[in-house]
């Protein structure tokens, strides 16, 4: 009906800006430690296509710019989910050189 549509719509857009998201507080510290060595970041979702955006609120990422992330890799933009969509980052970056942190063993 229109009144969950509103609702949905509403969520939906909110969850799409910084209004309710932050970035645990020694991720900044972290990855512009990680920048400063010269080590890149990338982050790799199997979130839509609002991350870029939400990425960008909180100060972690803006594309085509010095941010401290150098890429987002996506399931929506990418059309794979993890852990194919790794694969398919694994074959932009060499491997043997990165280091992959994750939230699950089986998916990531």
């Amino acid at each position: 009906d229109d009144e969950f549509t509103e609702i949905f719509s509403q969520l939906y857009n909110d969850f799409g800006t910084a209004k309710y998201w932050e970035p645990f507080p020694e991720v900044v510290d972290v990855l512009g430690a990680l920048r400063t060595a010269n080590i890149r970041s990338v982050v790799i979702s199997d979130f839509d296509e609002r991350l870029e955006g939400i990425l960008n609120d909180v100060g972690l990422y803006t594309k085509g710019q010095d941010s401290l992330l150098s890429a987002v890799y996506y399931s929506y933009r990418a059309g794979q989910v993890k852990p194919g969509l790794v694969g398919l980052v694994k074959e932009q970056w060499e491997p043997q050189l990165s280091a992959m942190v994750g939230d699950s063993l089986k998916r990531d």
